[in-house]
């Protein structure tokens, strides 16, 4: 059976055929139905192959979203956790179906065929999470003749000079995959609560911005130390545990919430920044101060968003939608396209995330250049990242907003960090 499968409408057969040959040049098996011979009966092979797939590439474009095979095949890839759907058609032209408009795309509506090109490679990458990385491809073994008699006395000299060369280098070899085992696995750890942290290193960042709103100014460098963030805001499934363990009060609407678990891991919400606060504390961790999540967003170089300083559209983020129940957030790890350099997720969109700092207005024109941790007292706190409610400039990394400290709503959550030590 194989790796993958490939839904995608008949009218777009040529233009899936060089994507098919392409995964198939990195090694995986797959099937699309061009495959089916005349002797073999269609509905048979397609659930056969359908059923033993490891991962189902749904291809999006103006002529697929209506037919009623693409949309089967593509709800049997997402009820396995398996879907991966890929655009081929710009996003203003394709109006995705109802139930899987919040899956992030793999974009290959400009993919030019190239097996190197960037928008190839994030798919790569999404396959190899679903499907494997590919089998490991020997190479060719290529024999050659001996010119001469003399010539075997060389290749025994080679091959015991070699022996003595090869394993040194195997040594080194290891060495280095080892090491860079160990930098990968310190650059994402598990928290107390089991949810996945990056790491944010050391160093400056620009903070603030001179084109945003009167209480982001002065756009300054600032340097903080290294930690650790959670990479996904924090979900309501790990937060009923968190509620189990300390008898902690529950959310408004939580019933409502919890509901929707078996369909993805949403953010908690309706949340007070005190149990914000308290969710952190228990497992080790803190709320960021804003300086700590505007970095962990926006990386080192000033960019508007997350992703760069493109305008954000529903492939980046979920932002200025209206409110149909907790289905309308976003499960947290959609979005991939939105992600910040350090790899977290819907730090724009979503829902605003509670941080440690009291808010002030004037304090970036007083703030210290290492470290800051916020004004010593206030009266309310500040959020960060915009939510699904709101517009595009709100849900910029440099954006600010507060309520009080007891506030409860829908748009509201967090996230927590931890020192690295």
């Amino acid at each position: 059976m194989a790796d993958i499968f490939i839904g995608y409408a008949s009218d777009d057969q040529a233009r899936v055929e060089p994507l098919a040959r392409a995964l198939q040049a990195q090694g995986w098996s797959v099937f699309w139905d061009s495959e089916i011979l005349p002797s073999e009966t269609w509905r048979e092979v397609i659930d056969k192959e359908l059923g033993a797939a490891k991962s189902i590439v749904v291809v999006w474009t103006k002529n697929s979203v209506s037919k009623r095979w693409v949309i089967e095949e593509a709800d049997e890839g997402a009820s396995r956790n398996i879907l991966i759907p890929v655009l081929m058609d710009p996003i203003t032209q394709v109006k995705i179906p109802r139930g899987f408009r919040e899956l992030q795309c793999a974009d290959l509506a400009q993919w030019k065929g190239g097996t190197e090109e960037s928008s190839f490679r994030q798919l790569v990458k999404s396959v190899s999470r679903k499907a494997g990385p590919p089998p490991i491809q020997k190479p060719e073994v290529q024999e050659e003749e001996s010119r001469e008699t003399g010539s075997r006395k060389t290749d025994d000299f080679l091959s015991v000079i070699g022996k003595k060369v090869v394993v040194p280098l195997a040594v080194v070899a290891i060495a280095v995959l080892i090491i860079m085992w160990f930098v990968q696995t310190r650059r994402e750890i598990t928290g107390k609560d089991g949810a996945p942290m990056v790491l944010v290193p050391a160093g400056e960042f620009i903070m603030g911005s001179n084109d945003g709103e009167e209480d982001e100014k002065p756009e300054r460098r600032v340097t903080l130390d290294t930690f650790y963030m959670d990479k996904y805001e924090v979900s309501t499934r790990v937060y009923a545990a968190f509620l189990q363990a300390t008898g902690r009060a529950r959310p408004d609407d939580w019933s409502k919430q919890v509901a929707l678990v078996g369909s993805g891991d949403r953010p908690v919400v309706n949340v007070t920044w005190h149990d914000a606060d308290a969710y952190c504390r228990q497992y080790g961790k803190r709320l960021p101060t804003e300086a700590e999540w505007e970095k962990a967003a926006r990386e080192t170089d000033g960019r508007t968003y997350p992703w760069g300083n493109e305008e954000p559209t529903n492939q980046h983020a979920l932002f200025n939608a209206r409110w149909n129940g907790y289905g309308t957030l976003a499960t947290v790890e959609s979005y991939e396209a939105g992600k910040s350099p350090y790899g977290l997720y819907h730090m724009a969109g979503n829902v605003w995330e509670w941080v440690a700092d009291w808010y002030d207005e004037d304090y970036y024109q007083k703030t210290p250049d290492r470290n800051p941790k916020g004004p010593s007292t206030g009266n309310t706190k500040v959020l960060r990242g915009g939510s699904w409610l709101d517009e595009p400039r709100v849900v910029r990394s440099a954006d600010r907003d507060r309520y009080l400290p007891m506030f409860r709503g829908a748009t509201d959550g967090f996230r927590c960090p931890r020192d690295a030590r």
